[in-house]
């Protein structure tokens, strides 16, 4: 607890994917409770505008996504009146014009911040327009102090929003605004690819985390004290490769079963969490100090970033530099 945060999702995903569908006012007080009695934020119900993709699903229209939301919104505020728990206001949108609507419509509920959605959270342009809209109109405060970014699988993208969280705590004098995001990377290459990280690979040319497929399949390692070929992570340095190959059978398609998944998913969050650690270290730095370890296009990302926010007319700032921007998102 004096360490960490545990964020409760918004169970917009589950609406636009038809598994969950809002019919009364108790399920949202319901989903609410859920929400603060196992974790200490929560994200306000959301309708995302990728719900009218769906075939399945019963919103047809960008107005109704929104309209649902503000409904789910406001019980929100009415529960909250009752029971006190921080939220973060979400912020859905296919697109800039949508992401701003959105947005007009959602921000007469005051929470305790943001958590931005839908594919403009990888564009870097979009983010760094979306936090001056906020400076001014004053919506990144002591009170609105936290900004989550929902599903960012993007690393490069990861990596650059440390220096934009940086640039808007110099802008406001605040170093009580937070930035965070989440990303299922690291569970989805064990689980589903039976992949695990392998190295940090930060040079001029790469930027990634390099990984490598597990012989999942391969029974010679059924009971054996062969050790983890990675132990850098905690949970590595203490396996073996019979604590992860343990099914048997003739045509196993894989020999890792649940308890082994979990095993690389804990790995893989170290690791990735760690490269994170280390690639934010590697953009704090001071200009000129990184042109060894950081690619062309991140180095000068990062430059574009300072330069705005430092800019005395930073919207226009904004408009020279999204070329620059755009090429960490391409």
């Amino acid at each position: 607890k004096q360490t960490s945060h545990v964020l409760a999702d918004s169970g917009g995903f589950q609406i636009a994917s038809g598994k969950l569908e809002i019919t009364d006012d108790q399920q949202r007080e319901d989903i609410y409770n859920w929400q603060s009695n196992h974790s200490d934020y929560g994200m306000t119900l959301d309708v995302p505008a990728k719900a009218i993709e769906n075939e399945e699903s019963p919103y047809k229209t960008f107005t109704e996504c929104l309209n649902n939301t503000i409904e789910h919104v406001e019980s929100y505020e009415r529960y909250r009146e009752q029971k006190s728990f921080p939220l973060l206001n979400v912020l859905q949108g296919r697109d800039q014009q949508e992401a701003d609507d959105w947005y007009k419509g959602v921000k007469r509920f005051h929470f305790d911040g943001w958590a931005i959605a839908g594919p403009h959270r990888l564009d870097l342009y979009y983010v760094i327009r979306r936090m001056l809209i906020l400076i001014d109109e004053g919506r990144l405060n002591y009170n609105e102090s936290w900004v989550h970014f929902l599903g960012l699988g993007r690393f490069k993208v990861i990596t650059l929003l440390s220096i934009i969280r940086d640039c808007v705590r110099r802008k406001l004098n605040d170093d009580g605004i937070h930035f965070s995001c989440d990303t299922s990377s690291p569970g989805l290459l064990a689980g589903k690819y039976r992949g695990v990280y392998t190295e940090v690979n930060f040079t001029p040319k790469n930027f990634t985390v390099k990984s490598e497929e597990v012989p999942f399949k391969d029974a010679k390692y059924l009971g054996s004290t062969e050790p983890f070929a990675y132990p850098i992570s905690p949970i590595g340095k203490l396996l073996t490769m019979g604590d992860l190959i343990v099914k048997t059978g003739t045509h196993m398609n894989s020999r890792l079963d649940m308890l082994s998944a979990a095993m690389l998913m804990n790995h893989n969050t170290y690791v990735y969490s760690q490269a994170i650690l280390k690639a934010h270290q590697e953009v704090a730095k001071p200009r000129g100090l990184t042109m060894d370890t950081l690619p062309v296009s991140i180095y000068e990302a990062k430059c574009a970033i300072e330069d705005i926010f430092d800019a005395k007319d930073m919207w226009k700032e904004l408009k020279k530099r999204k070329v620059v921007l755009d090429r960490v998102g391409s």
